[in-house]
Parts: structure tokens; C-alpha cells; sequence
């Protein structure tokens, strides 16, 4: 998930952005899609701070490419996907 914005006055609120893998969309993973790889979606939704329980690094294809040192946190995303569809 991405943080789209958090609202400290309204009880520690904050929405996210959601992010897919690959198998969790219609068509599945391809041979071709990278081990990190995640689908950005356009689907958001409020939670409390307290659910969240780590983070990650969700950079571009290009970005990713570039990284020196590839953590367990770090992924990547070229494509976009929409679950109302």
C-alpha cells in the first residue's frame, strides 16, 4: 500500500494506495513478470495508523533497475490495475 495522506486529527487515520501482485489479478502471473513486481491500482481506502505492520519501497521499473543493493522491501511497478474491472 501507498500512503496517500494521513490525518492525525481524525483519530489517526491514514489512506492507502493498494498495490496487487501479479497472481492476484485476472490473466495471473506471466513467466515475464519480475519477482518484486506489484500492480498499482486506483483503489484507496482509510485504516487506522495502528494496522499497519511494515513497510515497503515501491519505486518504477526503471528506478529499480538502478538499485545498487535490492532489499527484501524494495519492488517494483510498470503496470497499473483496476479492480472495479
Amino acid at each position: 500500500n501507498e500512503v496517500v495522506v494521513i490525518d492525525l486529527d481524525n483519530k489517526g487515520q491514514v489512506k492507502l494506495r493498494w498495490f496487487y501482485r501479479p497472481e492476484d489479478v485476472k490473466g495471473g502471473r506471466r513467466r515475464w513478470h519480475g519477482k518484486q513486481e506489484l500492480f498499482r491500482s486506483n483503489a484507496c481506502d482509510w485504516n487506522p495508523i495502528a494496522c499497519i505492520e511494515s513497510f515497503c519501497r515501491v519505486l518504477s521499473l526503471e528506478k529499480y533497475e538502478l538499485l545498487t543493493k535490492v532489499s527484501p522491501h524494495d519492488y517494483f511497478s510498470r503496470f497499473s490495475f483496476n479492480p472495479a474491472k
